[in-house]
Formats: structure tokens, sequence, C-alpha cells
């Protein structure tokens, strides 16, 4: 998930260029993503940043994560509240 596909670019009116990708969403659906801009390089770099600041498809940017029992016991013992030893 958050994966993207080969870049294509288009041409359009008014001499606008069309940067497009398909994007696995972070639901799992693929999406087509695009952005346009005055040159072929504007366009990519508008996409990347499209892509780069993707939100969830309920709007949150917040994508759950599992805990990590070995950094939270790493944490802990680091601070004193755990023992290596348990």
């Amino acid at each position: 998930m958050g994966t993207t596909g080969k870049t294509l670019f288009v041409s359009m009116s008014k001499g606008q260029i069309q940067a497009r990708a398909k994007f696995r969403d972070f639901d799992g659906r693929i999406r087509l993503v695009a952005k346009h801009g005055r040159t072929r390089a504007a366009a990519e770099r508008a996409l990347k940043i499209e892509l780069t600041n993707r939100q969830t498809p309920g709007g949150s940017s917040v994508i759950a994560v599992a805990a990590n029992p070995v950094r939270d016991s790493s944490a802990r013992i680091s601070v004193g509240k755990k023992s290596p030893g348990l």
C-alpha cells in the first residue's frame, strides 16, 4: 500500500503537460493520480508532491501501525521503568 507505478506524460491543451501514475491507496484500491505543469519536469514534481502528501480515503493522513513490543520494552528499560531481565 502506498506504492506507485510508472509515471506517464500526456500533452494537454494550452501547452500543459499532465503527469499521471497509478497509486495503490491506503485502502488497497488502485487509483489514477494526475497533476499538471507547464513543463514535463514541473508536472512530475507536482505529481510527486501529491503522492507524498497523499491522505487516506477517509481524509486522515495518519495510518495506524501495530505496536512494536520490543521497541516499547526497550524504551521502558532505558527510562528505568522495567528491568532488563523481565
